[in-house]
């Protein structure tokens, strides 16, 4: 129905909405942004001997609203060549108009120029400051912040009723096997897996389980049913570890990503203390500017439990 719906619109329905996608800013391939070098570009039309490339087109279609994009460019490719052509051949009108040098014009290209300046040079600037040094020194502050701690690993059989738990449990401790049990009778989610919940730490499960886990040594079986928002659970201790710290290069990703974060945030408050600022309200009236808060004030503080 979309489909015949586009094919019979008017030329400008689509058209206009293209028009209005394609009036931000362009999209940069990955590959550029990733630092590979970009293959040859490929001309898909000459107006008035200047070209338009293939990855114009890409790069409005990337804009196009998605109920049209889920047809798949080949679909859009004749309409949206279309439009470039008719964006150049407008934008060749307006220069000969005399608009190169209209104040309006020129207004819009010093605001494009200054996104296009911060953007380059704010890039520049965190990469060059996400070093190997600062990146280990973030690592050791991870370490510090998760240090190792204890974490067991259980089996469980959950089921609506303590009376149909007691006799599950009467029947796992009579020799049934648990694995097989689970995977028989219980309704948690972890049935299909023999009621493995893998390894878990302090605070991953509801209390009452927990605190009955951990009463647990390994390879024991809970002597009562336990009582969670969840149901009756019988639960079994499989093994205990002391986990170890994800290595560098597991976190590198995630690590980076908040560093640069981290970055961009101390360059925005590194220029603004040092420059000249008055700030003014909604209505214009000037804001009293208030006094730089002490080292370490706007630090988050450590969450409590009370």
């Amino acid at each position: 129905m979309l489909t015949r719906f586009i094919r019979s619109a008017p030329a400008w329905g689509l058209a206009c909405i293209v028009t209005l996608v394609a009036s931000h800013a362009p999209v940069q391939a990955q590959t550029e942004s990733a630092g590979e070098e970009a293959p040859a570009d490929i001309v898909v039309a000459m107006v008035n001997g200047d070209p338009i490339y293939r990855s114009e087109v890409q790069e409005l279609f990337q804009q196009v609203p998605p109920q049209f994009q889920q047809y798949g460019i080949g679909f859009l490719y004749e309409r949206l060549v279309n439009q470039l052509i008719a964006f150049k051949l407008l934008a060749e009108e307006g220069r000969a108009q005399g608009l190169a040098s209209d104040p309006e014009v020129m207004q819009e290209l010093d605001r494009i120029q200054d996104v296009i300046i911060r953007q380059i040079y704010m890039t520049r600037l965190v990469e060059e400051s996400v070093t190997e040094e600062r990146l280990m020194a973030a690592y050791e502050e991870y370490k510090q912040a998760n240090p190792p701690a204890e974490e067991t690993r259980a089996r469980h059989i959950l089921v609506e009723t303590e009376e149909r738990a007691n006799e599950l449990l009467a029947m796992a401790q009579g020799g049934g096997d648990f694995a097989e049990l689970a995977r028989e009778y219980s309704t948690g989610p972890s049935a299909a897996q023999g009621g493995d919940l893998g390894y878990f730490g302090q605070g991953a499960m509801v209390k009452e389980f927990q605190d009955a886990a951990d009463a647990l040594a390994v390879g024991e079986v809970s002597s009562t049913p336990v009582k969670t928002q969840f149901g009756w659970h019988i639960i079994k201790v499989e093994d205990r570890r002391v986990s170890e710290p994800p290595s560098l290069e597991e976190l590198r990703g995630q690590l980076t990503s908040q560093l640069r974060q981290q970055i961009v945030s101390e360059l925005f408050e590194s220029r603004i203390a040092k420059a000249e600022v008055q700030r003014f309200d909604f209505e214009g009236n000037p804001i009293a500017e208030e006094a730089p808060a002490p080292a370490g004030a706007g630090a988050e503080q450590p969450a409590t439990t009370e």
